[in-house]
């Protein structure tokens, strides 16, 4: 039986009436550019319409899913592991399944700073223990762009959880957006090819912080859950 809900996360999903780019999950010819530190980082050509590179990884953690959903859901700590993120919100809950989050992320001089108004919807397998995110940039009248600010598109993303065994979780994540503005596409694919790597550093940092407070909720999602787990902060 499939249940659904909600939570919040980055980078980081399905369909508004508003909203304003045509969403549609696309499809990428993905091939292994890296496996290192337990981390596959794939690769793809160009996206033909926007001229950015999509960005994929893949990699197990040493947690149980209800602790790593924790910290993706979290809005207020998103600042202390998402790379480069200023601030971070939810304008609206639509449903059980569905909210608009906007985020600003911290540019270098001389860049205006970047944020992103996207919808997340998300969706929970109890039997599988896996839940499967997706993401695009939306529009809506009533969220002007700051000032000094640029808005960025999100044109897809897509984060899956899955429990493993006892303590372990795979996490995946796939990400296609656009910083826009006057930073050129070529800077804005450098920066992203060095993402995954630092988005999973910072995951396993977060994770190992011994004020995580895990809703009693989300333990139905661990492998195990009649087992207490105590993280290693090594």
């Amino acid at each position: 039986m499939i249940y659904t809900f909600t939570y919040s996360i980055v980078l980081f999903f399905i369909c508004f009436t508003q909203f304003a780019y045509s969403f549609e999950a696309p499809k990428f010819d993905w091939k292994i550019a890296s496996q290192k530190y337990g981390v596959t980082i794939y690769k793809a050509e160009k996206d033909k319409k926007s001229g950015i590179i999509p960005i994929k990884f893949q990699t197990d953690l040493n947690y149980p899913p209800s602790r790593l959903l924790a910290i993706l859901a979290d809005s207020k700590r998103k600042v202390e592991w998402i790379p480069k993120l200023k601030s971070a919100k939810t304008v609206k809950l639509l449903s059980e399944t569905k909210r608009i989050e906007h985020t600003i992320y911290n540019s270098p001089w001389p860049f205006d700073n970047r944020e992103f108004l996207i919808q997340i919807d998300s969706y929970v397998d109890l039997k599988n223990r896996e839940i499967i995110s997706e993401l695009h940039s939306i529009s809506l009248p009533e969220v002007a762009v700051h000032k000094n600010n640029v808005r960025g598109t999100t044109y897809y993303g897509r984060v899956v959880v899955r429990g493993r065994e006892p303590g372990k979780t795979y996490l995946e994540m796939t990400l296609l957006a656009d910083f826009k503005g006057n930073i050129p596409t070529w800077i804005v694919n450098i920066v992203q090819r060095a993402w995954p790597k630092n988005m999973v550093k910072n995951i396993k940092r977060q994770l190992a912080k011994n004020d995580i407070i895990v809703p009693k909720t989300w333990l139905d999602m661990d492998v195990d859950s009649s087992k207490a787990y105590k993280p290693s902060y090594k």
